[in-house]
């Protein structure tokens, strides 16, 4: 009983069966192949386009100074400087996650905003900016996106160029204001070395007080003399790896690849449409 029944559904789909219903219902293939064809068609050429620009930024190294650390903790920080001895891999962290958060300033994203010839807000430029970090290799990807080549990348171009010169500036500025808090340290100091030198006590209180105070103001000389002459290298310990292009091709269009899509997708969507009724027809007997 079972054979027959599966035999008596085989026969349904025969070949000249496919055929007959093909030639009855060609005008049901034709409707629903050239609504869905048409409707693909204006998807694939109404669509705007995106385009993404890429750079990246490489963190060159960071820096040790017992010293710098020990009397100036914040100011060595800002400036990728730490003590011997710390985790080189969790301070690489600390200062590539702290470029990503930079990035994304709000002060910064102004600042661009202002020098593109288009407009477009801190809110929109913060979702066209995307970042990927390489900690391997200490390096920072960064992805514009926008709806034209030459805006993608103006965005990233301005966007990483204005980034290092505010960064190199503040940096500088962190060098200079730290050689003048040393500078009024020494002074202080040294007048202090001069009052406790004319001071009558017991010679012993007197060497150690001099010689605590002269190690301090040879150490902060020492600070002093390091900032001057690494300035350049503390000031530029990020650079770009790779400069940003503007794109030849939109990441969302890809016209040939789409229209055969829409082809193979009209011809189903035909087939569908002219045989199923048909498949479930003896079902409903």
């Amino acid at each position: 009983m079972n054979e027959k029944k599966i035999s008596g559904f085989r026969n349904i789909i025969k070949l000249k069966d496919m055929v007959s219903v093909s030639v009855r219902k060609k005008w049901v293939f034709i409707g629903f192949f050239l609504v869905v064809l048409i409707i693909g068609l204006l998807f694939t050429f109404i669509k705007t386009p995106v385009y993404q620009s890429y750079s990246a930024l490489r963190l060159k190294d960071i820096y040790y100074e017992e010293n710098l650390y020990k009397y100036f903790p914040e100011e060595a920080r800002a400036l990728g400087i730490f003590a011997p001895g710390m985790e080189i891999e969790e301070l690489e962290s600390e200062i590539l996650n702290g470029i990503t958060k930079d990035i994304r300033d709000d002060v910064l994203l102004d600042d661009v905003s202002a020098k593109l010839d288009f407009e477009i807000n801190k809110d929109k430029l913060n979702e066209a900016i995307s970042t990927l970090i390489d900690r391997g290799n200490k390096v920072i990807a960064i992805t514009a996106t926008y709806s034209n080549a030459e805006g993608s990348y103006k965005i990233n171009n301005i966007l990483i160029n204005t980034y290092l010169e505010n960064s190199r500036n503040e940096k500088s500025q962190i060098i200079e204001d730290s050689i003048l808090k040393i500078n009024g340290r020494v002074t202080a100091l040294e007048q202090q070395f001069e009052d406790a030198e004319s001071q009558n006590e017991g010679a012993e209180d007197i060497e150690s007080e001099l010689d605590s105070i002269n190690n301090l103001i040879i150490d902060l000389n020492e600070i002093k003399y390091n900032l001057e002459n690494n300035k350049e290298v503390y000031i530029n310990n990020v650079e770009i790896s790779e400069e940003p292009v503007i794109p030849v091709d939109a990441i969302n269009i890809d016209n040939f690849k789409s229209i055969l899509i829409t082809v193979f997708a009209a011809i189903a969507v035909g087939l569908i449409a002219v045989y199923i009724p048909n498949v479930f027809a003896p079902f409903k007997k």
